[in-house]
């Protein structure tokens, strides 16, 4: 009776262990600087109130959910050439993926992109809204990265 009690309570402590773990945000150690849904989660809620900084009405840069999206931290940094460049999987041609893969590279950000330095909450780190190559809005990070 005592080993089906044990065996019972090893089996709830294994299935409490999963699902503690499936809740965790997607955040892990797997996750690269610049990749998509890194660190998007932690800060969903401000991406939304972040507006395209072009076009008509007031847009969302983010197209994402709460748990993926296409705004997230991204290593960057601020040229010689006086343009801010940013380290993500992109393309040279964006929107283009089929016939030019997204590939690990520097890109350029456009200017028109850049969004207020007000509007960073976390102005120690750069921030990107990215799809498929295609550059919807970017923050500044104060320190350069």
């Amino acid at each position: 009776m005592r080993t089906n009690r044990l065996a019972f309570l090893a089996l709830a402590m294994i299935f409490m262990a999963f699902a503690v773990y499936d809740c965790l945000p997607v955040y892990s150690e797997d996750c690269v600087e610049g990749a998509r849904d890194c660190g998007h989660q932690e800060n969903h809620d401000w991406y939304m109130k972040l507006q395209l900084p072009y076009g008509p009405g007031n847009r969302s840069c983010c197209s994402g959910t709460a748990r993926e999206g296409d705004c997230r931290p991204v290593r960057a940094e601020l040229r010689e050439d006086g343009h801010w460049w940013a380290y993500y999987k992109g393309s040279p041609f964006p929107g283009n993926a089929v016939t030019y893969p997204l590939r690990w590279d520097w890109y350029r950000i456009p200017d028109e992109k850049i969004l207020p330095d007000q509007d960073n909450k976390a102005p120690l780190h750069s921030h990107i809204c990215e799809q498929n190559g295609y550059v919807y809005c970017f923050l500044k990070g104060r320190a350069g990265g």
